[in-house]
């Protein structure tokens, strides 16, 4: 009986040993995960910044280009509107180039008539 619990006592000291190297093996495994997890999430935290900045970006990028599409619509439509008036008043000027040259060709026929009669009368 006597050897039985010496060799108990053997089992149970050697299984505290094996227990104290499993437990010192768990606790570094352990640690590595964890220092490894707090890797993971700086990296993660990292890439969520770039991602949220690039993004800022592209809609500040998105906010110019509709910014410069409505400045262009707009200097469109005032070109738009300066050609119409533009071509009106050319319309303007025109009708009134004609009219004068009427004028002037009635005024002419005038002249030549009366010219004839004064050319006739002194003859």
């Amino acid at each position: 009986a006597e050897d039985a619990a010496r060799e108990a006592a053997a089992d149970l000291s050697g299984l505290r040993e094996q227990h104290g190297r499993d437990a010192n093996v768990a606790a570094e495994s352990s640690a590595s995960l964890r220092e490894q997890l707090l890797m993971l999430r700086a990296a993660y935290d990292s890439l969520f910044a770039s991602t949220m900045g690039e993004q800022a970006g592209r809609q500040e990028a998105e906010a110019r280009a509709d910014e410069h599409a409505v400045g262009l619509r707009t200097a469109e439509a005032i070109r738009l509107k300066a050609e119409a008036e533009f071509t009106e008043r050319l319309r303007h000027k025109e009708a009134r180039l004609l009219e004068l040259a009427e004028a002037g060709s009635e005024k002419e026929l005038q002249l030549r008539d009366s010219l004839a009669r004064h050319s006739d009368a002194s003859a």
